[in-house]
């Protein structure tokens, strides 16, 4: 039988359940993900080139609608994550309401460094696919062309632009 929680496990799974809820609640509020100080990813502003995340916004919008080949389409990652977010919320949920960890704390501390390691190799893979999927795209949405990062690395993977293929 796993054992009761403590108070900080407690504490810490009423923190994210509230940061969940508090988000969930601007969304549906708002109608909108943006928030007002922040109008564009950083990444993008620097380089022209989307964040392994960019899209994720308009992603999650198609995901909420119904619509899972826009979601897809602008984000891959973002229908597996929302799905692992909802699952995580529903577990600590149940270990709220039984007031039992149904997850031995052992098999984080020993496997943590390594999901981690693994998890950021696998964003920068998908992070350099999905750059040059762009650039093929050509006048893809999410790639502004003009900038001089982004047109510098266009000239050296030698992507001419193109006009847009949807």
């Amino acid at each position: 039988m796993m054992p009761p929680l403590n108070p900080f496990q407690r504490r810490s799974r009423l923190l994210f359940l509230g940061v969940l809820g508090g988000a969930s609640a601007w969304v549906f509020l708002n109608g909108t993900f943006q928030l007002p100080f922040l109008q564009r990813c950083g990444i993008w502003t620097l380089t022209g080139l989307p964040c392994p995340l960019c899209g994720g916004t308009r992603s999650i919008k198609a995901l909420l609608a119904g619509d899972w080949s826009q979601s897809i389409a602008w984000n891959p990652l973002v229908p597996p994550l929302a799905f692992l977010i909802a699952l995580w919320a529903v577990l600590l949920l149940l270990e709220l309401g039984l007031n039992r960890c149904l997850l031995p704390d052992a098999w984080w501390p020993r496997w943590s460094r390594r999901i981690l390691a693994l998890s950021l190799v696998l964003l920068m893979i998908w992070w350099g696919a999905r750059i040059v999927y762009v650039f093929q795209k050509g006048n893809h949405p999410l790639l502004d062309a003009s900038h001089p990062v982004a047109a510098s690395l266009q000239s050296l993977l030698g992507l001419a632009e193109r006009p847009c293929q949807d």
